[in-house]
């Protein structure tokens, strides 16, 4: 089983999209086939506050460009044309796999990161909203070239490449508790679990773990 390791809260950051870079690093990607290719992503990213560049995981889960190792071929590798990509960068390692579900209104397939893979798979969806300010009525902790931007996840759950279920306190309440029901101490335990990610990420640990 794989354990990814992901952002788990809110972040808010104060940036200036002008300032971003691109990243070279090298990775893999798996085609239509199966086959793993190696190639070099060409990752984006943003310039925080204290002027650390992270990677703009919001700009690579409709389409991420790659240079091919095998014949120096430049390429657009979409959501329809993949089947997954991964990568290492600080010693974080990232795998977004293309997911076949409506899981927003712009998009039938898209890559969503994966954070659990095992039985039941957790996937996060990397969401970012901008609040530009300018001119007099600035906040004074804010320049007049400033964005602040608001980055969140949502989070989509899948059990044995079924179907892909938005995470809400509905499907916490009532549809988790049939997808664990084949290990009763799993079941039992969330029974007394409050609504919250941490709370899912446990049970879903603990239930992959009863599954091996």
């Amino acid at each position: 089983m794989k354990y990814l390791i992901a952002s788990l809260f809110f972040v808010i950051i104060i940036i200036n999209d002008t300032q971003a870079k691109k990243l070279k690093i090298l990775g893999t990607y798996i085609d239509s086939n199966g086959d793993t290719i190696n190639c070099k992503f060409k990752i984006p990213t943003y310039k925080t506050k204290n002027d650390e560049y992270k990677i703009d995981l919001t700009k690579i889960q409709h389409k991420i460009k790659a240079k091919r190792i095998q014949d120096n071929r430049n390429v657009t590798l979409k959501p329809k044309t993949i089947r997954g990509y991964e990568f290492g960068y600080n010693y974080n390692h990232y795998f977004f796999k293309s997911i076949d579900k409506k899981i927003n209104k712009s998009a039938k397939k898209i890559f969503l990161q994966s954070i659990i893979d095992g039985k039941i798979n957790l996937y996060t969806f990397h969401k970012k909203v901008y609040l530009s300010f300018g001119g007099l009525n600035s906040p004074s902790s804010v320049s007049a070239s400033s964005t602040i931007n608001i980055r969140y996840n949502r989070y989509f759950i899948e059990k044995e490449e079924g179907q892909v279920y938005k995470y809400n306190k509905k499907f916490f309440k009532t549809i988790l508790v049939d997808l664990i029901a084949d290990c009763p101490n799993v079941k039992n335990s969330y029974g007394t679990s409050d609504y919250d990610y941490e709370n899912l990420y446990r049970i879903l640990i603990e239930y992959n773990d009863c599954k091996e």
